[in-house]
């Protein structure tokens, strides 16, 4: 049984790795925290490249965080 768990670990960890980005456990200090997916998606994954000091974000994720919306005609 013990082998089974191991090898459900395994798979979700190689599973993880093809994806953009990291996941929360992984997410450390100076690494950008700008959350990828959907404005609906639950933020299971972060951005991670190297942040801008005195910002949670890297340059590329503080535009899009601190940019204002298209105003509607």
């Amino acid at each position: 049984m013990a082998e089974t768990s191991k090898t459900s670990a395994t798979k979700a960890a190689k599973s993880n790795s093809a994806l953009p980005g990291v996941d929360f456990d992984n997410l450390r200090v100076g690494m950008c925290k700008f959350p990828l997916g959907g404005i609906d998606d639950t933020p299971d994954r972060f951005c991670g490249e190297p942040a801008v000091e005195g910002s949670p974000y890297c340059s590329e994720c503080a535009k899009k965080a601190y940019s204002r919306p298209e105003r509607r005609r």
